[in-house]
C-alpha cells in the first residue's frame, strides 16, 4: 500500500483475552491508509495465532516475532519498518473509537503539527469507566508550543498512546524507546518528541480506551527492579544534551525534567515495598543529588498528585495549605503532612 498515512505499531505479549478487541477497532477505522504493525514478543499464549487469522483477513496488518521481553524493544522493531507519514501506538489489551486515527490525522494535517494528541485518556476497569485521565491540555489550549505549555505536558503524563508522532521529525532526532523493563520506559520518548516537536495540538472528541488490567506491569507493586526509572531519566537527560538548543534552554528543559523526575519518585515510593523505600530515596539521591527527597506520610501520595493536577481553586480558606503555581500548574501542599522538593 502506497501514501500510508499513520502506521500504527501494537505491542502484543501473551494478550489473548483482550487482542481481539483491539484489532477489531484498529482495521474498522475510517481512516483506511493505515498499516497495522504486530509485533509479537515471545507470546506462549494464543496471541500468535489470533494475529495469523487477522492478518489473512487485512493485507494491512504486518506481523513481526521477536524475543525482546519489554514494550520499548517491541515498539523499535516497529518504527524500523514503519512506512506511514505519522506513528501511533496502541497497547494489545486497550481500544479506540473508530475515527481515532482519523481524526488525529485530519488535525496533524490542517495544523502543520509534529504532534498531534487526545486531552484526556478513559480509564477502564472489568469494561466500565474508572475516570478520565487528563493528558497535560485540552483544544482550547491550542497550541501547545511555548516551553511553559509543554512543560504543563511532560510533567502530567508519560503516555505515548494517546497521540501520532511525525514520522520525519522522530527519524531527524533519531528518537527510539529505551529497552528497558521500566514502567518510566514511555517517558523517554514521549518528553524527548515534544520537547523537539514544533507544537502540539489537543483534541476533546475522540477516545483512547485503557484498559486497567490489575496484572500488568504498571500497577505491580514496585520492587527493587524499578530502581533503574532513574536510568530513564538520565537518559532523557543525555538526550536533551545532544539537541541544536541554546545552552540555557537545555538547562531549562532539563530542570523541567527533574520536576517530573520528582513528582514520579513520589508514586515509585508510594506503590513500593514499604522495606525498599528509603533504600529507593538513597539511590535516587546518589544518580541526582540535587533533588531532595521524602518518605510519603500515610500513604497520601495519590491523593497528593490527583490534587496539584486537579486543583480548580486557588483560593484556599484553610491556612494549613499552600499553593502556587509553576509552569502553569498548580500545586497544593499541606504543610507539616506532605513534602516534595520540586526545583
Amino acid at each position: 500500500m502506497s501514501d500510508i498515512k499513520v502506521s500504527i505499531i501494537i505491542p502484543v505479549h501473551n494478550a489473548e483475552k483482550y487482542l481481539n478487541k483491539c484489532l477489531d477497532s484498529v482495521i474498522n477505522q475510517t481512516l483506511q491508509n493505515i498499516e497495522i504493525i504486530c509485533i509479537n514478543d515471545d507470546s506462549t499464549d494464543n496471541s500468535s495465532k489470533i494475529l495469523e487469522s487477522y492478518s489473512k483477513k487485512d493485507n494491512r496488518i504486518k506481523i513481526i516475532n521477536t524475543n525482546c521481553h519489554c514494550s520499548g524493544g517491541a515498539r523499535n522493531k516497529g518504527l524500523a519498518i514503519a512506512s506511514g507519514e505519522y506513528i501511533g501506538f496502541i497497547d494489545s489489551d486497550d481500544w479506540i473509537d473508530l475515527d481515532y486515527f482519523e481524526k488525529l490525522y485530519n488535525l496533524a494535517q490542517t495544523t502543520g503539527t509534529d504532534i498531534a494528541a487526545t486531552s484526556s485518556v478513559n480509564i477502564i476497569q472489568n469494561n466500565k469507566l474508572l475516570y478520565k485521565k487528563e493528558t497535560g491540555a485540552d483544544a482550547t489550549q491550542n497550541p501547545v508550543d511555548s516551553m511553559i505549555k509543554k512543560a504543563k505536558v511532560i510533567t502530567t503524563t508519560g503516555i505515548c498512546c494517546n497521540k501520532i508522532y511525525k514520522t520525519s521529525m522522530l527519524k531527524k532526532y533519531n528518537i527510539q524507546f529505551l529497552e528497558i523493563n521500566n514502567p518510566s520506559e514511555d517517558n523517554y520518548f514521549n518528553i524527548c518528541s515534544i520537547i523537539v516537536a514544533n507544537k502540539l495540538m489537543f483534541l476533546d472528541d475522540s477516545d483512547y480506551y485503557y484498559n486497567f488490567v490489575q496484572s500488568s506491569q504498571t500497577k505491580r507493586q514496585k520492587t527493587q527492579k524499578d530502581f533503574q526509572m532513574t536510568t530513564v531519566y538520565k537518559q532523557i537527560i543525555e538526550k536533551i544534551s545532544t539537541f541544536e538548543l541554546d545552552e540555557d534552554i537545555k538547562q531549562d528543559w532539563i530542570g523541567i525534567v527533574k520536576k517530573r523526575l520528582a513528582n514520579d519518585v513520589l508514586v515509585y515510593c508510594e506503590e513500593m515495598n514499604k522495606s525498599l523505600q528509603k533504600q529507593f530515596l538513597k539511590h535516587v539521591e546518589n544518580e541526582f543529588p540535587d533533588i531532595q527527597t521524602y518518605l510519603p506520610k500515610k500513604n497520601k501520595t495519590k491523593e497528593f498528585i490527583q490534587q496539584i493536577f486537579s486543583l480548580k481553586n486557588e483560593n484556599i480558606n484553610n491556612q494549613s495549605y499552600k499553593c502556587f503555581r509553576i509552569f502553569g500548574i498548580k500545586f497544593l501542599f499541606k504543610k507539616e503532612k506532605v513534602k516534595c522538593c520540586l526545583l
